[in-house]
């Protein structure tokens, strides 16, 4: 009886998902995925420095991203730490910098040179920055289009 009532209050550990590996995403795809994402993330969360990987794959979900595309997301809109940390939890090794770099480079500013900007107020800087701020000024001047 009391293996019964045991099992009954406790349920087994959840099966760990499947490790993530970063697929190749054209650079269009990945101008689009952080456009979109980060609107989806200002929506559901507000405009913060940085979300919870939780909440980059929630966002990624419900824009129906594929799993394989949530390592780019995290590298614009997680903290280093948390994407070290989300990656070491699945026994990953994805490189944070080199992966935000190649986001960023992907974004086409329109022939305007932002790069010494981004560095400066780069997401590990410890200023009150964040890409959104950046997207949401790009929004209100039709930036995308």
């Amino acid at each position: 009886m009391a293996g019964w009532r045991a099992s009954r209050y406790h349920r087994p550990a959840p099966t760990p998902s499947p490790p993530m590996t970063p697929t190749p995403v054209s650079a269009a795809d990945k101008r689009e995925l952080a456009r979109r994402v980060g609107r989806q993330l200002e929506k559901n969360h507000g405009r913060k420095k940085s979300y919870a990987p939780y909440q980059v794959s929630g966002a990624m979900r419900e824009l129906n991203y594929p799993l394989g595309w949530d390592c780019w997301a995290l590298s614009l809109y997680a903290s280093a730490y948390d994407f070290g940390i989300y990656h070491a939890a699945r026994g990953e090794s994805c490189d944070y910098q080199a992966m935000q770099a190649t986001m960023l480079s992907s974004i086409d500013f329109k022939g305007l040179d932002f790069s010494g900007a981004l560095d400066a107020l780069g997401t590990s800087s410890g200023s009150d920055w964040s890409l959104t701020d950046l997207f949401s000024i790009f929004d209100s001047i039709n930036f995308w289009d």
